[in-house]
């Protein structure tokens, strides 16, 4: 694994069950996320988000394509919305109906904001990709 650096961290978020939900009011989410990036590279590094699918992070999906990027010379960060929220461990119906699209939404907001400030990345390339219900997303 010494050809990428692997590192957990926690983004502030929001909660808006729809997006008129968004405002100073909105309730506050601590997203944690999988941080990886090029060890055998200089930065500053283009930079990808990538939302989870319905069934969550996976190894075999999610952290995959993050150890996958960072290996070809990009930053990414996965990204656990149900997590946040208290579903990582909620049967799949149950995370569709208490995670909504406009608090993945506003996790991929944040997290691009948050990307788009690091020293390591160029904030001028800086996308999302998703997987399933992450992919309504992107």
């Amino acid at each position: 694994m010494d050809d990428i650096t692997f590192t957990e961290v926690e983004i502030a978020s929001r909660s808006p069950f729809v997006l008129n939900d968004l405002g100073p009011q909105t309730p506050h989410a601590a997203l944690k996320a999988g941080y990886y990036t090029p060890a055998t590279q200089e930065p500053p590094f283009g930079a990808v988000v990538v939302s989870e699918g319905l069934g969550g992070v996976k190894t075999a999906r999610e952290r995959r394509y993050g150890r996958f990027l960072a290996q070809h010379g990009f930053a990414a960060l996965v990204i656990d919305s149900f997590d946040a929220r208290g579903h990582a461990g909620s049967p799949h119906p149950l995370r569709a109906l208490r995670v909504s699209e406009s608090m993945m939404l506003a996790d991929a907001f944040a997290s691009l904001t948050w990307l788009a400030a690091r020293p390591e990345v160029d904030g001028n390339r800086v996308g999302h990709i998703g997987f399933s219900y992450g992919g309504m997303i992107a």
